[in-house]
């Protein structure tokens, strides 16, 4: 009888405990332009299946320069919703140019524990496009 109950609860399924090494956050774009309101798209994957994973709840988002030694002077980044599955829009204020970091906290569907999670992209003052050579008028 004893067998019984230490097999059963063994097998009990118990919350996972998430770790920032089970998911990877990425730049969708790890080039913005410099501006107000600039849109940041991040990707959240799932290192287990590299699948990406949808339905995270994003919270206490922000920019820092901390990539590049500056600690202090985070701005608030506000999260937008999005259509596409797997993909988060942040909005955030980005004034100079640079690497930056996106900071947040991510609430995963199954796991037990937020994740902090943080992605880092560079910041110009203009993105140029590379048009094809074309005739002058």
């Amino acid at each position: 009888m004893r067998r019984g109950w230490l097999l059963a609860l063994t097998l009990w399924p118990t919350a996972s405990q998430a770790g920032p090494a089970d998911y990877r956050f990425e730049a969708v774009a790890p080039v913005v332009e410099r501006g107000v309101g600039v849109p940041i798209k991040i990707q959240v994957w799932s290192r287990a299946g590299a699948v990406l994973v949808g339905g995270v709840d994003m919270g206490e988002a922000r920019v820092d320069r901390s990539p590049e030694g500056q600690l202090g002077g985070a701005l608030p980044a506000f999260f937008t919703p999005s259509l596409e599955y797997g993909t988060y829009n942040f909005r955030a204020d980005l004034p100079t140019d640079g690497i930056w970091a996106l900071k947040f906290i991510a609430r995963i569907p199954g796991e037990a524990q937020p994740i902090t999670g943080s992605v880092t992209f560079k910041v110009v003052g203009r993105i140029v496009a590379n048009k094809p050579p074309g005739r002058r008028p």
